[in-house]
């Protein structure tokens, strides 16, 4: 008898398991709603471009009512399959400036549109807000949080569980969870004044750029002269820039005076650093919130040779390596092109 094997029972299964912890009704419709939003979401591209929308389901809109936010009513659904494509359809190709898709489901219909949490610059993600650092467990209250994490690879959080399905036959402990999260803390080891703050920006800066490219390399070095100078004379060749972009001091501030000459300052050098982050070579923070540098070529090799016989990849990885053994960064992390990161801290 030949033997048969489907990935799709077996996602099913786990978002079934998934929603039965979360305290979910109704889960035949949920699950199967899951995991069409799960398939559409993994490599989700509108007439070439790609996109990477993010989706809330609830069981109660009253949720969002303890978060301030933005929202647009879009429209109404019965349960079923076709629905949940419909409104990926729908809404997918608005969800831009941190703007995510809601879905109640409740009293056998689908009521969705769009949400917005970020008020302002600095205020933490919907994400974190929702089913993160900052969620609110409410009696009653049933969330699912679905985001790309990684080519073909999609993540379900709720207040209590969550779950990782990779569509593609990648090994799932290779697939990121928070290695932004940890990079953003790194860059703020040495910030004094507004620490939580300057993360939860840095981080979100830094998710958002990394989406919009096609792979990073990104380094992080103590604040001291000892370290700037030995960094550049392992690594001459790039852009240092003149005056460090110094995230903390226009964050700081915009908190002192949210005026719209702060709040534009912060967006604007905010993109420029997305921008750097993704240009080729490494960008280089140091420990107190400063982009330093970007565009830096490597022109050594540091990798010991019992290593390099362990290192399959590319340009972009043999780098890496090269940041990790060349002992000049504190932290580093590479993302690649579809998706998986990794990471390497200072011994």
């Amino acid at each position: 008898m030949e033997a048969q094997a489907s990935l799709r029972d077996t996602i099913l299964s786990q978002i079934g398991s998934f929603l039965h912890d979360e305290g979910f009704q109704s889960q035949q419709f949920i699950k199967e709603g899951i995991f069409e939003i799960i398939n559409l979401i993994s490599d989700y591209q509108e007439e070439g471009r790609v996109l990477f929308p993010e989706v809330l389901i609830t069981n109660d809109l009253g949720l969002l009512k303890t978060i301030p936010d933005f929202k647009v009513k879009i429209g109404e659904q019965g349960i079923a399959i076709e629905s949940y494509k419909k409104i990926i359809k729908y809404c997918a190709p608005l969800c831009t400036s941190e703007w995510i898709i809601y879905i109640e489901v409740k009293d056998g219909r689908l009521k969705y549109g769009l949400t917005c949490a970020e008020l302002t610059e600095t205020t933490p993600s919907l994400y974190k807000q929702s089913v993160g650092e900052m969620k609110l467990d409410i009696t009653g209250c049933n969330v699912a949080y679905i985001h790309n994490i990684g080519k073909k690879t999609v993540r379900v959080i709720g207040l209590r569980n969550s779950i990782t399905v990779s569509l593609s036959l990648n090994d799932i402990t290779e697939i990121s969870i928070n290695e932004i999260g940890t990079l953003a803390s790194h860059i703020c080891e040495d910030v004094q004044l507004k620490k939580e703050v300057a993360r939860n920006f840095i981080e979100k800066i830094l998710s958002d750029g990394f989406k919009e490219g096609h792979g990073n390399l990104i380094g992080v070095v103590s604040n001291s002269a000892e370290s700037i100078t030995n960094l550049r004379s392992h690594f001459p060749e790039g852009i240092y820039l003149p005056e460090p972009i110094d995230l903390l001091a226009l964050l700081l501030a915009f908190e002192v005076e949210k005026s719209a000459e702060n709040s534009v300052a912060l967006r604007q050098h905010a993109t420029i650093v997305k921008s750097m982050c993704n240009n080729d070579g490494i960008a280089i923070f140091t420990t107190d919130g400063k982009l330093m540098a970007y565009h830096i070529i490597i022109n050594k090799d540091f990798i010991p040779d019992e290593v390099k016989k362990t290192i399959s990849g590319g340009a972009r990885t043999q780098a890496f390596f090269n940041m990790k053994y060349s002992n000049a960064f504190q932290f580093g992390l590479i993302k690649s092109q579809d998706g998986p990161i990794k990471i390497f801290k200072k011994a």
